[in-house]
């Protein structure tokens, strides 16, 4: 019996003293929460979403370590560095740190994101050096799939707004006998990174000869999010002195801000060698 009240006696005084590591006598007053900007409807797989961490203490900080979970879910890219600026919260003004992270679901279904843990060494008011460690909620969200708005056979685009330029050098009806026009159609989409663009068809069409060039891919980051960017180069030229057309490139895409499929598309253009040079030669070099 007495062996039995000394066990008790010990397994209290673990848990007291572990109760006192994780959180030390007289912290200080702090906040952390994790959360996902989720549209009006159900968000879908591929969807831009914008995770964002919030964390104050009201103590100066000596050391500071985050733990952020797998987000196994989740195709991530963290948007720009850590922020800081002081807030008035319950009373007292406190360093708040921001983390926003652009999380992209990767399946249907109730996607859990664990907790993120903040480890941090703090000043106490007699000048020593303590630790605490914040833990958020975890969070789950719903997603559901793209398939019932988009065929298999497209390519999924779901960001904020769209944007195609198509630029020729020179214009497609004004090219020199014997050389090629440059057609460079540069596509842009916010809240994607540059790899989620797509590759786009071959470029052919009756009679013109076209030659595809790389495709050149960037990410910009901005303060709203990043803009995915894609250029698309050929070189070409017709096949005679037949006019001839290159017909429209479109693409489908989501706005996640209406809720709405739309198109993006360029313009039907006639391809042809000048006219001045056509008059005044009978057969145009290929």
């Amino acid at each position: 019996m007495r062996a039995l009240f000394s066990s008790i006696i010990i397994l209290l005084f673990l848990i007291l003293t572990s109760s006192a590591e994780a959180e030390p006598e007289n912290a200080p007053q702090s906040k952390i929460e994790a959360y996902v900007e989720l549209p009006a409807d159900t968000p879908y797989v591929g969807e831009p979403l914008r995770l964002v961490l919030k964390s104050a203490i009201h103590a100066p900080i000596a050391k500071d370590r985050i733990t952020q979970p797998s987000l196994t879910d989740f195709d991530w890219q963290q948007f720009g560095v850590d922020s800081f600026h002081d807030e008035l919260i319950d009373g007292f003004w406190m360093p708040v740190m921001t983390r926003v992270l652009m999380i992209y679901p990767l399946r249907a279904g109730q996607l859990n994101i664990d907790p993120f843990k903040r480890q941090i060494t703090f000043y106490t008011h007699d000048g020593n050096q303590s630790e605490i460690e914040l833990i958020s909620s975890p969070v789950t969200i719903n997603v559901i799939s793209h398939e019932t708005i988009l065929p298999d056979n497209q390519f999924w685009i779901p960001a904020k707004k769209v944007t195609i330029t198509d630029k020729w050098d020179p214009e497609p009806d004004k090219i020199q006998p014997g050389e090629t026009a440059q057609r460079t159609l540069t596509l842009e989409a916010e809240g994607l990174t540059a790899d989620r663009l797509p590759t786009l068809q071959p470029f052919r069409s009756p009679g013109i000869i076209t030659f595809a060039g790389p495709v050149e891919r960037q990410t910009i980051i901005t303060d709203q999010g990043p803009i995915g960017r894609a250029i698309y180069q050929w070189r070409l030229r017709p096949v005679s002195n037949a006019i001839a057309t290159a017909p429209p490139i479109s693409l489908r895409w989501f706005d996640t801000t209406s809720r709405k499929m739309r198109e993006a598309t360029t313009s039907e253009r006639q391809v042809a060698y000048s006219m001045d040079n056509q008059n005044s030669n009978s057969h145009i070099p290929l």
